[in-house]
């Protein structure tokens, strides 16, 4: 969870890497904010390919501690996307949990730094400097060195399984890797959903498999095979370098569940 501070509200919202936004608020938390200015409605859409009209806004600026943007624009988060459009799955009888998050902080909220996630402690390092982390954090030399894409989609890795190589979307949102539906053969989990087991999980030159991954019915026009999701993320510390559009995945390191921008 992050804490964003806007006209002296602090908003607790989720890093969401999946979205393109650089923030989206529900309807509460934007009430709250007086020095907004509505510029318009834009379409955007989910991962099943659903689209929504939402309300776009600009402030004069967004801080999470020390780092701050002037000018930010922030959208309304659709109550279709929140209740249905963001779900994978809800299990039957199982009633959605009231978590006290207020929004998303998409990719775009750091156009111009780079991130140090290490998801296991509850860390994000904020940065403009590798060498900043090697010297003063993170031992950084073992981690392994991937490419990435952007597109509109999201930030996509290369990624060989037994079925060939596939490419996914890196989101700190979704909670499992997800796959679009094809011709493996399937089984099904404790909750009724798809799964396959595949013995190759490579990124890069490691192989982190066996990995499970869920087969889901994601938008057709989607330029990706699926999602890389928190049931993988969780378990490494990730340096996203926007700039060279490179990621580096490694081992996490207790310090502290903190914030920091160097």
């Amino acid at each position: 969870m992050i804490q964003l501070e806007i006209e002296g509200n602090s908003l607790p919202v989720k890093l969401d890497l999946g979205s393109s936004c650089q923030i989206a608020l529900n309807e509460q938390a934007l009430q709250r904010i007086s020095q907004k200015k509505f510029i318009g409605l834009f379409d955007t859409r989910d991962v099943k390919g659903n689209l929504y009209k939402e309300a776009c806004f600009t402030v004069p600026s967004i801080r999470v501690k020390n780092y701050e943007i002037e000018g930010g624009t922030i959208f309304q988060e659709s109550l279709d996307f929140v209740n249905s459009g963001s779900l994978l799955w809800k299990p039957p009888g199982e009633e959605k949990k009231i978590l006290p998050i207020e929004g998303r902080v998409g990719r775009r909220f750091f156009p111009s730094h780079n991130l140090l996630l290490d998801l296991p402690n509850s860390m994000l390092f904020i940065t403009d400097s590798l060498d900043e982390l090697k010297k003063d954090f993170w031992p950084i030399s073992d981690f392994i060195e991937i490419p990435f894409e952007v597109n509109r989609w999201g930030i996509i890795l290369r990624v060989e399984t037994d079925s060939g190589q596939k490419k996914l979307i890196l989101d700190t949102a979704a909670t499992v890797t997800i796959l679009k539906k094809g011709n493996e053969e399937t089984q099904f989990d404790e909750q009724g959903r798809q799964t396959i087991l595949t013995e190759k999980f490579i990124i890069g030159e490691q192989n982190f498999g066996p990995k499970q991954l869920f087969i889901f019915d994601i938008a057709e026009d989607m330029p990706a095979d699926g999602i890389l999701g928190l049931d993988f993320l969780n378990r490494y510390a990730l340096f996203v370098n926007f700039r060279d559009s490179k990621l580096l995945i490694g081992s996490s390191k207790e310090i502290c569940g903190e914030i920091f921008v160097l």
